[in-house]
C-alpha cells in the first residue's frame, strides 16, 4: 500500500473541563508530527459553541462532527457513526488519540493511555467506568495499531488478550529548556513563594493518592520538623474531599489551581522537591516535567512512573510505595533534608529526561501510522532504559521466538520437552505461587533428569529474578515485562501463551489458565478457584474471565495439578473434571540453613522490633487474608500485654486504607509494624524470631506461609479453612476464622505459657518434615508422562 499522506486524529479532549496528560500528548505529538512530517493532519472533534481554552489550542486545523461530546462518544461505541470522513473527506489513517474510538472506515490507530480503571474501578465515577470499558472493547476489536506510551501500560494490555503484533511502545516527550533564574523568580513572585517548597503537579482525583500526600506531608512537618510548604498545581477533578487535610495543614498547603503552561517549567524548577504518589500512572508527564528541569523526584513504585525515574546510580528520584505515607515522608525529607543527594538526584533526573523527546515520539507515531496503512516498518528498535521497544519499530511477537515450523506437531520421543509457562508469574506480585513454582522447578533441576527437559517461557522480569532457574534450563523470555497486574487476567498472555504449547509434547501452564489455541497436550496447575468460590472480592471483568477461563483450563487440560485435596475437590465439584484425571503435588520442605544470633538482631533492629514479643502475618492485604478480624484480635492482647507488637509484611494490597484506618480507630498504630514487602533473608529471620506466626485468612488454596513458618520453629495459628488443615494438621493451632476472641486467646497463650509454645514447635517441625521437595518433583513427572 501507498505511504499514509492524510490522518485524521481525534481532538475532543482539549474541550474536556480537565484535558489532562492526553491532551498535552496530542498536542505536542502533532507538533512534532508536523516538525517531522509532510503528513496532512486534520483535527475532528464533537460540535462547541467555541474554541477550547487558549493553553490547550489545537496546532492543526480542527473539523466538528453535528453531536455534541456525549452524544458523539455514545453514537461512536455504540452505533459506530458517524465517521470522521463525513467531515475530513477521505483520509489514509484515523488516530484516536484518547479513548473516544470513531468507526474504522480507514485503517485505525488508538492510543491507550493507561488501564487504571481495570485496576482502580473505584477511582473513577459509574459513567466514567462504563465509558471506558465500552471504549476498549471498541478498540480490541477494531484497531490495527494500539499504541502505549509505557512498558507497564503495554504489559497491562498484553495481559488483558491484546494481541502483541497489534501492540507499539511510544513514549511521550518532553521540552528540555531549562528555566531561566528569571523566569524561577517570577514564578514566585506571582504566586508568593518565598521559601522551600514541595511541589505536585496535576489533576485533582482519587488516583493521583492526594490524601496520602497531604498525610506525608503532616508527618514531616510534625515529626521532622521541617521547614518547607506543600504546592498543590492543578485543576479539581473529581471525588476527592481534601478538605480535613488542608484544614490541618493551614497554612503550610498551598492550592494553586490550573497554572499556564508558560508557568510549569519555572515552578518545577522552583521546587526544592516534586512529590507525584499516584496509585497508577499510564506515563507520568509531570514527573518527566519536573526531571527535564533538575527536581528530585520521590514517585511511586510498581508503575509506569519507575521507568522514568530509574533504579540504582542512574535513579533521577526516590521510589516507594505510594500507600505508605510515613514511606513518603521520609523520602521527602531526605531529599528535602540532604544536600548531596539532592543535587545528585537532580543531575540525574536531567540526564534521563533528556531521553525523552516529542521529535522521538513522532518518529513513532508515524511509524504506527505505516503499519495500519499496511506499508511495512522502516524504523529501528531502540531503548531507553527500559522502556525498549517498537519505538519506531515493529514490536517482537510470539512468531519471532516461536522460530520456523515450531507450530508443527512433533512426535513425542525420548526426551520428553516440557513447556512450562511461567509467563503469568510476576516476581514479588504472586505470593505463595511463585515461591511453590521456583522451588518446585528448582526440585526438578536437582534431580538431574536426562529423559525430560523442560522449557521455561518466563517474562524478563521473571529471567533477572531467577538467574538460577533460566541457567538451568533451556529458556525462552518473552518480550513483555509482567510489570503491571491487569485486573482481567494477569496470568493469561494469550499469543505468548498459545506459543508455550508449540514444539513440545507437554505444556504445562502453571498459572491457572490453558490459552485458548494449543498444540501440545496441556497440564494446568490450578493453585485454587478463589474467584469462583469468592467472587464478590473480584472486580467483574476478571470474574468473569476466569469464571469461563480457569473451568475451560481444567476441561481441556489432560491432567490438572493441585497443591491439596480441597483444591482438587473443588476443581471436581465446580468443573466436572473426573477425579482421576487430578493429581497432588504439594510443596515440599526446605533444608533450614542456621542463621547467627546477631544476623537476627539486626533484622530485628531493622524493623524497630528491640526484644519485644511480635507476632508476624506476611500477606497482601486482600480482602479475603482476615487482616480486619486480626487486629481486632490483637488489641485485645494488647490490653493483657501492652508490650508485644505485631509485624504486617507484603506488598501494597486494596485493603491498605481500611487497615490504616482500623490500627487508628482501635489504638493499636503504634504496635503495628506495616513493614512492606521485604527480602526473604529478612522473612526468614522473622519466622525465627517470632513469638508466632498468625494466618487469619478466610480462604486459601495452600498457605506456604505456614509450612515455611514451621520449617522454621515458629508457631502457627491458622485459619481453619481451605487447604490449611492439610498443611499444618497437628503442627499448629487452627481456630475458627473470624472468631476474634479465640484468635486473642491463642495469641495471649503463646505470649504466657512458654511450654506450650515449645510444644508448638516442636510439633511443626515434624509436620513440616513430612513435606519433601524430591516427592513433589517425582510426583510432577509422573504427571508429565502421564498427560504425554
Amino acid at each position: 500500500m501507498a505511504e499514509p499522506r492524510r490522518v485524521a486524529v481525534t481532538l475532543e479532549q482539549l474541550w474536556h473541563r480537565v484535558p489532562g496528560g492526553t491532551a498535552t500528548s496530542a498536542i505536542e505529538s502533532l507538533r512534532a508530527l508536523r516538525r517531522a512530517t509532510d503528513l496532512e493532519l486534520l483535527g475532528v472533534a464533537a460540535r462547541h459553541s467555541g474554541p477550547p481554552p487558549v493553553a490547550f489550542a489545537p496546532p492543526i486545523p480542527v473539523h466538528e462532527l453535528p453531536l455534541p461530546r456525549l452524544a458523539l462518544y455514545e453514537s461512536w461505541h455504540r452505533l459506530r457513526w458517524p465517521p470522521v470522513e463525513r467531515v475530513t473527506g477521505p483520509v489514509d489513517v484515523i488516530h484516536a488519540t484518547g479513548m473516544a474510538v470513531p468507526p474504522r472506515t480507514a485503517p485505525l490507530v488508538v492510543t491507550v493511555h493507561d488501564l487504571a480503571f481495570v485496576h482502580e474501578p473505584t477511582h473513577f465515577t459509574r459513567r466514567g467506568l462504563s465509558f471506558f470499558h465500552r471504549a476498549l472493547e471498541v478498540a480490541a476489536r477494531d484497531a490495527d495499531v494500539l499504541v502505549c506510551p509505557s512498558r507497564a501500560t503495554l504489559d497491562d494490555a498484553l495481559a488483558l488478550g491484546l494481541p502483541a503484533s497489534r501492540l507499539r511502545l511510544v513514549p511521550w516527550g518532553i521540552d528540555p529548556r531549562p528555566a531561566s533564574d528569571d523566569e524561577v523568580r517570577r514564578v514566585r513572585a506571582r504566586y508568593e513563594l518565598a521559601g522551600p517548597f514541595v511541589l505536585w503537579v496535576g489533576t485533582i482525583e482519587p488516583r493521583k493518592n492526594l490524601p496520602g500526600l497531604l498525610e506525608a506531608m503532616t508527618h514531616l512537618l510534625d515529626e521532622d520538623g521541617t521547614d518547607a510548604d506543600l504546592v498543590l498545581a492543578g485543576p479539581e477533578g473529581w471525588h476527592e474531599d481534601l478538605g480535613p487535610w488542608l484544614a490541618r495543614l493551614g497554612r503550610r498547603v498551598r492550592l494553586l489551581g490550573f497554572v499556564p503552561p508558560e508557568d510549569l517549567g519555572p515552578l518545577y524548577a522552583a521546587a526544592s522537591a516534586f512529590c507525584f504518589p499516584s496509585f497508577r500512572e499510564g506515563f507520568g508527564l509531570p514527573v518527566l516535567e519536573a526531571m527535564a528541569q533538575g527536581t528530585p523526584v520521590v514517585a511511586s513504585v510498581g508503575t509506569a512512573l519507575a521507568e522514568l525515574v530509574g533504579e540504582g546510580d542512574d535513579a533521577g528520584g526516590i521510589l516507594v510505595d505510594p500507600r505508605d505515607p510515613h514511606a513518603l515522608a521520609r523520602a521527602m525529607g531526605a531529599v528535602l533534608g540532604e544536600v548531596g543527594l539532592a543535587e545528585r538526584l537532580g543531575a540525574a533526573a536531567r540526564r534521563r529526561a533528556a531521553a525523552f523527546s516529542w521529535d522521538r515520539t513522532a518518529v513513532g507515531l508515524l511509524d504506527a501510522y505505516r503499519q495500519a496503512a499496511g506499508v511495512a516498518s522502516v524504523g529501528e528498535v531502540v531503548g531507553q532504559d527500559g522502556m525498549e521497544g517498537a519505538v519506531g519499530g515493529r514490536r517482537p511477537v510470539a512468531e519471532d521466538v516461536a522460530g520456523p515450523g515450531a507450530v508443527e506437531r512433533r512426535r513425542p520421543t525420548r526426551p520428553l520437552r516440557v513447556g512450562a509457562n511461567l509467563l503469568w508469574c510476576v516476581p514479588g506480585e504472586v505470593g505463595g505461587s511463585e515461591e511453590y513454582t521456583v522451588r518446585l522447578l528448582r526440585a526438578v533441576a536437582d534431580a538431574h533428569l536426562t529423559d525430560v527437559v523442560p522449557v521455561l517461557f518466563v517474562n524478563s522480569r521473571f529471567a533477572e529474578c531467577h538467574p538460577d532457574l533460566t541457567g538451568r534450563f533451556e529458556t525462552v523470555a518473552a518480550p513483555v515485562s509482567g510489570s503491571s497486574r491487569a485486573a482481567l487476567s494477569r496470568r493469561s498472555r494469550p499469543g505468548w501463551s498459545a506459543r508455550c504449547a508449540a514444539g513440545v509434547d507437554v505444556a504445562h501452564h502453571l498459572g491457572g489458565t490453558v490459552p485458548f489455541v494449543r498444540s501440545s497436550p496441556a497440564v494446568v496447575t490450578i493453585h485454587d478457584l478463589q474467584p469462583l468460590a469468592m467472587p464478590e472480592l473480584f472486580h467483574p471483568l476478571k470474574r468473569w474471565y476466569l469464571g469461563f477461563a480457569a473451568p475451560h483450563g481444567c476441561r481441556v487440560a489432560r491432567r490438572v495439578v493441585t497443591l491439596t485435596s480441597f483444591v482438587r475437590d473443588d476443581v471436581v465439584a465446580r468443573t466436572g473434571v473426573p477425579a482421576d484425571r487430578c493429581s497432588l503435588v504439594p510443596p515440599g520442605f526446605d533444608d533450614v540453613e542456621v542463621l547467627a544470633d546477631a544476623e537476627l538482631v539486626a533484622v530485628r533492629r531493622r524493623y524497630g522490633l528491640g526484644d519485644r514479643p511480635f507476632f508476624l502475618y506476611p500477606a497482601i492485604p486482600y480482602a479475603h487474608k482476615g487482616h480486619l478480624d486480626l487486629l481486632h484480635a490483637f488489641a485485645r492482647v494488647l490490653a493483657a500485654h501492652p508490650e508485644a507488637l505485631l509485624v504486617l509484611s507484603g506488598g501494597p494490597g486494596p485493603l491498605d486504607e481500611e487497615i490504616h484506618g482500623a490500627m487508628g480507630r482501635l489504638g493499636v498504630t503504634a504496635s503495628v509494624r506495616r513493614v512492606g514487602r521485604i527480602p526473604w533473608g529478612d522473612l526468614d529471620a522473622l519466622y525465627r524470631t517470632a513469638a508466632a506466626l498468625v494466618f487469619p485468612s478466610r480462604y486459601e488454596g495452600f498457605g506456604m506461609p505456614a509450612l515455611e513458618a514451621m520449617a522454621r520453629g515458629c508457631p502457627v495459628l491458622a485459619a481453619h479453612v481451605g487447604g490449611l488443615p492439610e498443611v499444618v494438621g497437628d503442627g499448629g493451632v487452627l481456630l475458627a476464622a473470624g472468631v476474634v476472641a479465640d484468635w486473642a486467646a491463642a495469641m495471649v497463650t503463646v505470649l504466657e505459657e512458654p511450654r506450650r509454645r515449645d510444644e508448638l514447635i516442636a510439633a511443626g517441625r515434624r509436620r513440616a518434615a513430612t513435606f519433601d521437595w524430591a516427592r513433589s518433583a517425582e510426583a510432577l513427572l509422573g504427571v508429565w508422562d502421564a498427560a504425554a
